[in-house]
């Protein structure tokens, strides 16, 4: 077997590592290309996308300087505005002096209940705190005399209206009379103005020989019309004389039994058919009612 010389094998592993290395860079530079290419298709995909999207507007500025007018917009927003003011500003004025107009008539002619609704307000807080306190308590509602259900005290707290709707009279305050009568009434008389309150007060007996200036009913505060310190039109003649004179009791039936009483509408008409009016406070009024028992509405069995 013949040996090949020491160069020729030389040459050979030479030649088969140059082979070996040729192929490892032919790799390398493979990858390396299809890496590149991959890049090259991903970033022309984001070029495409973004060209197909529309462009960005660009926001127009406005070349208007500082002293320029509003634009039409502008002022049609504020048009509608002062608009829209306008209207609910001559809603709330015409409310008002609705307002003002109804109060100034009730003032008058009206009278209102005013002094009825705030009495009965506080009393009807006392009389639901009773009523609970009874409930608690177990306390029986019978009389002890056997005459019935337990019935109010008609000089603490009268009834103001019979069970067919007649409305009674409490025996000490002044009723209501018509517009012309009050006017007539006041016409004769020397007001003055209260310019505090804005009212006009009038020359009202408050005791016997003692005039103070008084506000109408209408017109009077709820303290006012609670202590009675407001004006009340009555006859000359103290209140007992006029009314046992002119007046009838009668019965009606109410809750817890039969009173006897006088009906409001009676006692308007009397009034009003009287000749001498004039103006007395309710307090007094209240407290000439206290001196008698004639005026006081009363059980019909008692």
């Amino acid at each position: 077997m013949l040996i090949p010389p020491y160069s020729s094998f030389l040459n050979s592993s030479i030649r088969e590592h140059l082979l070996k290395k040729h192929k490892t860079m032919s790799l390398k530079t493979k990858k390396r290309r299809r890496r590149d290419r991959d890049t090259a298709d991903i970033s022309s995909s984001n070029n495409s996308s973004s060209s197909s999207s529309p462009p960005l507007k660009k926001r127009k500025t406005s070349n208007r300087k500082k002293g320029d007018t509003d634009s039409s917009d502008h002022k049609d927003r504020r048009a509608k505005r002062a608009e829209r003011l306008s209207t609910s500003g001559g809603r709330k004025r015409s409310d008002g002096i609705s307002r003002t107009n109804r109060d100034r008539s009730n003032a008058i002619g009206d009278g209102s209940d005013r002094r009825a609704q705030i009495i009965n307000r506080e009393r009807s807080g006392g009389i639901s705190q009773d009523n609970s306190q009874r409930q608690r308590s177990g306390a029986i509602t019978s009389r002890e005399d056997g005459r019935g259900p337990d019935r109010r005290d008609l000089r603490a707290r009268p009834i103001d209206k019979a069970n067919d709707g007649t409305e009674l009279w409490d025996g000490k305050t002044a009723p209501t009379l018509s517009e012309a009568i009050v006017k007539d009434v006041l016409s004769k008389q020397k007001p003055k103005y209260d310019i505090g309150k804005g009212r006009m007060v009038y020359p009202t007996e408050t005791a016997p020989g003692v005039i103070e200036y008084l506000p109408l009913e209408g017109e009077a505060s709820d303290n006012e019309i609670k202590n009675g310190l407001y004006v009340a039109i009555v006859p000359e003649r103290p209140l007992s004389e006029f009314v046992n004179e002119k007046l009838n009791r009668e019965s009606f039936v109410v809750e817890g039994g039969t009173i006897t009483a006088i009906a409001i509408d009676n006692l308007t008409t009397a009034f009003e058919n009287e000749s001498n009016l004039v103006l007395r406070s309710q307090k007094y009024l209240d407290t000439m009612a206290a001196s008698t028992t004639s005026l006081r509405q009363k059980w019909e069995d008692e």
